[in-house]
């Protein structure tokens, strides 16, 4: 995507305006990673594996209520016998549990809006920098040596942090759930 990226920071340099990324909006933490920006994804990674945490209890809370509620539904005997609908202190409770994920899943939508605001910006920040590197090499074989070690883009990382995103707080959920 070279072509694409050398187009948008032309632009981006005669028009002084900022440009927006879907790709890191949509896969953030991912992409940064993706696009070799490791110091940058490990901190949108850390954020996002921080969100998933805090809100384990608070989903654990809202499942549970949720099934209760279901079986209530289901089973008029039981909704008579424990008097789930005789206050309203269930659905209080469902509200009290549902808030904080709407605040977390809103911080989570925050995280992605910054990543696709400043994904081309850090982007072309560490491209150039390697450009200016590959520069200051002489020798031909040490110059391609370096260029296809630092260019292109790391499927591996990607793949491994969306892992952690996922693998880590589902282990934790067996905790909470």
């Amino acid at each position: 995507n070279a072509v694409a990226y050398a187009n948008k920071f032309r632009k981006t340099e005669s028009s002084g305006k900022n440009t927006w990324n879907w790709a890191a909006f949509f896969f953030s933490p991912f992409w940064f990673f993706y696009r070799k920006l490791y110091k940058i994804g490990s901190i949108f990674l850390t954020i996002r594996l921080a969100l998933s945490i805090v809100a384990l209890p608070f989903s654990s809370k809202f499942y549970s209520l949720t099934q209760e509620i279901n079986q209530a539904l289901k089973d008029s005997s039981y909704a008579l016998s424990s008097g789930i609908f005789d206050s309203t202190a269930v659905f209080d409770d469902l509200i009290e549990a549902a808030i904080p994920l709407y605040i977390i899943g809103g911080l989570t939508i925050l995280l992605s809006i910054v990543s696709g605001a400043i994904g081309d910006r850090l982007y072309k920040k560490y491209v150039t920098q390697k450009l200016n590197e590959s520069n200051q090499i002489g020798d031909p074989l040490v110059f391609s040596h370096f260029f296809l070690k630092n260019s292109g883009v790391n499927v591996l990382a990607a793949l491994v942090s969306f892992t952690v995103a996922y693998l880590v707080p589902n282990l934790l959920a067996q905790f909470f759930m």
